[in-house]
């Protein structure tokens, strides 16, 4: 599956803002595999290629997530069949690190 949403900014520009944490409970939850994720922002151009949740949070702990960016998540599903599962957001599920925790309390 592939999404591509507004992250951050983007003023009346849809119904929902999307944090990265939804795609990777998404993942976690229903063991996909996170194929790529993509940052991206238009004015100035920039597209970065995000390795792992953490890398998500220093760009924000450095103050370097743009005032309108963009997320491109694409995910894969294993071969194992399963009913989809509702993912709960990292932080309360225990399933972050402790870098993440940190940043979840932080960057309130």
């Amino acid at each position: 599956m592939i999404h591509g949403v507004p992250f951050s900014g983007w003023v009346d520009h849809g119904f929902f803002n999307f944090q990265p944490t939804f795609f990777w409970d998404l993942a976690a939850a229903n063991n996909y595999y996170v194929e790529l994720v993509i940052y991206a922002e238009l004015n100035p151009f920039k597209i970065l290629r995000i390795s792992d949740r953490d890398t998500i949070l220093a760009m924000a702990n450095a103050g370097e997530i743009g005032k309108n960016s963009l997320l491109y998540f694409v995910l894969r599903k294993f071969h194992e069949e399963h009913e989809f599962r509702v993912p709960i957001q990292g932080y309360y599920n225990g399933n972050i690190s402790d870098q993440a925790i940190k940043a979840w309390k932080s960057l309130r």
